[in-house]
């Protein structure tokens, strides 16, 4: 991981998006060593998710120097998320919320939280959220291209600085996507394929 958030630097990114998947299924952070060691050697931003589930968990990330952390299921919980954000601030907490045909699915997409996504997200921002990372699951790992008018629909209804999650295939997609006003684009599995080069994507400065 060290090598990889070392070229991404050169390449000129500033922010790197961690996920402790091994956390995030077990409910505690099974990688925490392992994302110490990319924050004391990397002079990327780093935003972190996955098997945090206590104000400690969140305290201790940024007591390492990471720049903002992410609630997925635990994000649903409104008097914790809220609590986070007094006492960290609302600059450092990101709500993860994951949406399947309109619907927050939680605990790693395996169970239905019966609440449809844009009135669930409008409730955060009520209680000051500012930032989120909708996940489109139907469209994560796919390539098939961003639903773009889900994210409009979202930006739109809510107000929130909205991080686009799922199905980018190409450089067209995160034009889009800065067209649509999201705050960003999360570039995985094409940038590992080959699909999107890292410099080109950064120069669509915005998103």
């Amino acid at each position: 991981p060290l090598r990889d958030c070392n070229n991404y630097g050169k390449k000129g990114a500033n922010f790197l998006h961690v996920v402790d998947l091994d956390g995030a299924k077990n409910r505690e952070r099974i990688n925490k060593e392992v994302i110490r060691e990319i924050a004391i050697n990397t002079s990327l931003k780093i935003e972190v998710g996955g098997g945090i589930w206590t104000l400690f968990d969140i305290e201790e990330y940024l007591e390492l120097g990471l720049d903002r952390i992410i609630l997925g299921s635990k994000a649903l919980d409104f008097t914790f998320l809220e609590e986070a954000i007094k006492n960290f601030g609302k600059e450092k907490i990101v709500a993860g919320v994951d949406i399947e045909n309109g619907n927050v699915k939680i605990n790693g997409w395996l169970e239905e939280s019966n609440q449809n996504g844009i009135a669930l997200l409008s409730s955060m921002k009520e209680i000051e959220l500012k930032y989120a990372i909708v996940t489109d699951i139907t469209k994560d790992g796919t390539l098939s291209r961003p639903n773009i008018d889900l994210y409009k629909s979202i930006i739109d209804r809510t107000g929130l600085k909205i991080t686009l999650s799922g199905g980018v295939s190409s450089l067209s997609d995160i034009v889009k996507a800065k067209e649509t006003l999201c705050a960003a684009v999360i570039n995985g599995k094409a940038y590992y394929e080959g699909k999107i080069r890292l410099e080109d994507a950064l120069k669509e400065e915005g998103c």
